[in-house]
């Protein structure tokens, strides 16, 4: 990542500065750029489309962890009733 700050502030697209102890970059100014209207519908149907993946993926794993819930509960109750059904 620092090679590629480097890179552009030595060809002004940014400016700014690089505290490598901090390991921050401070920009004061970037290069602006004019898309075009297709550009940035691309752009923004990928970003959608990234954040859609990651919401997916989170609901996959809440889902996944909710199940083992639901088995711990189910086993823990088949525990605590089997002394209640045996009498």
């Amino acid at each position: 990542m620092e090679s590629l700050i480097i890179r552009a502030l030595s060809l002004n697209l940014v400016k700014g500065s690089i505290d490598e102890v901090a390991e921050k970059v401070h920009m004061t100014w970037v290069q602006p750029r004019v898309l075009s209207v297709e550009q940035v519908d691309h752009t923004t149907h990928a970003y959608f489309m990234q954040i859609f993946f990651f919401q997916i993926d989170r609901m996959r794993v809440r889902i996944g962890d909710w199940v083992k819930e639901v088995g711990e509960t189910e086993k823990m109750m088949e525990e605590k009733a089997r002394p209640i059904l045996s009498h």
